[in-house]
């Protein structure tokens, strides 16, 4: 019905019970939609948070770090927290190094400083904070656990 100056639509019984219903369908997705960009997921791992505590520990348990940039919304970050890094033969290489986990947009400069350009992002560094390696986006269990592996026998050399 097309709305004229003098005369107000007029919006039958069904009319505004499907426009309601529309409104609250699409309020609905979009919660969905909030709620899963904004989602967190329990890791496995206890990531330490600060790369120079990191560094003073890697220095004195003679370990490399394994740096793990993500963001809170980060569908891969989520899916790695979820499907790999809980499995047992991923969780103890990891345990090799002294884990930290940077959120990539907070923690810019080592970012900037380990060129990290896509999440997740995983990377080996030295008791120096020198860069040995590094992957990013989600990785499948045997290829993560052979980035890992890699990253020791090259700390060792190192």
């Amino acid at each position: 019905m097309k709305r004229t100056a003098d005369k107000p639509l007029d919006l039958t019984r069904n009319n505004r019970i499907t426009t309601i219903l529309g409104l609250i369908a699409v309020g609905v997705l979009a919660g969905i939609m909030v709620s899963q960009r904004f989602s967190t997921v329990e890791s496995a791992v206890d990531w330490g948070k600060d790369l120079k505590v990191a560094m003073a520990a890697s220095t004195a348990e003679n370990k490399p770090i394994l740096l793990n940039f993500s963001s809170r919304g980060c569908t891969y970050c989520v899916q790695m927290e979820k499907e790999v890094i809980p499995q047992d033969e991923i969780l103890a290489a990891i345990y090799k190094y002294i884990p930290v986990k940077l959120d990539a947009f907070e923690s810019e400069e080592e970012s900037v400083r380990y060129d990290v350009k896509y999440l997740p992002a995983y990377v080996i560094v030295d008791s120096k904070g020198t860069k040995l390696g590094m992957v990013d986006g989600f990785q499948p269990a045997d290829e993560f656990k052979a980035f890992l592996d890699q990253g020791l026998a090259l700390a060792e050399r190192h």
